[in-house]
Parts: C-alpha cells; structure tokens; sequence
C-alpha cells in the first residue's frame, strides 16, 4: 500500500511539473498566442477523434524522387477509427 501512495504521489508531482511547464511556455512565448484558437481545434480533434487512439508513427519524412514529390506523415496509426482518415500528409513539390 505504502509503494501506491509513494508511486501516486511522485506521479501527481511529475503530471503538476510538466503542465505547468507546458503552460509557462504558453502564457511567456508571445507566439504561442497567435495559434490559440488553432490549439483549441486541435484539442478539440484529440479529444473526439484520437483520446483512444495509439500513435504508430509520428513525423514521417517521405519523398520519391522520381514523382518529384515530397512530404510529411504527421500522424499515423494502425487503428481504425470512426474517423477513416488516420493519416495526415503534407505534399510539397520539389
């Protein structure tokens, strides 16, 4: 019982820790500002779309040279959701 509440209160501190990293880095970069309501979207997304999801592959750089193509998976997973689209890309021509 004594090493649950030991492991429970070193998780709680480490969780206390990084939000509160993750929020000065909001509140003090003045960039972070500009792309609120894009965060908000985002969270949005997660939280109704990927919650139970585990990522698979995470920023992906892909090309092929002989389409002249290149681009970034940004989110993959090999789960399929009630979104089909579990895949994002970024095509860029070269």
């Amino acid at each position: 019982m004594k090493r649950h509440w030991d492991f429970n209160r070193d998780d709680a501190g480490n969780r206390g820790t990084y939000m509160h990293a993750v929020l000065e880095w909001l509140l003090t970069d003045p960039r972070t500002m500009l792309f609120v309501g894009e965060i908000r979207m985002f969270l949005n997304f997660y939280e109704n779309h990927l919650a139970n999801v585990t990522p698979y592959r995470l920023e992906w750089r892909l090309f092929d040279e002989d389409l002249d193509l290149a681009g970034n998976n940004f989110f993959e997973t090999n789960k399929v959701t009630k979104v089909l689209l579990t895949t994002f890309f970024d095509v860029f021509c070269l």
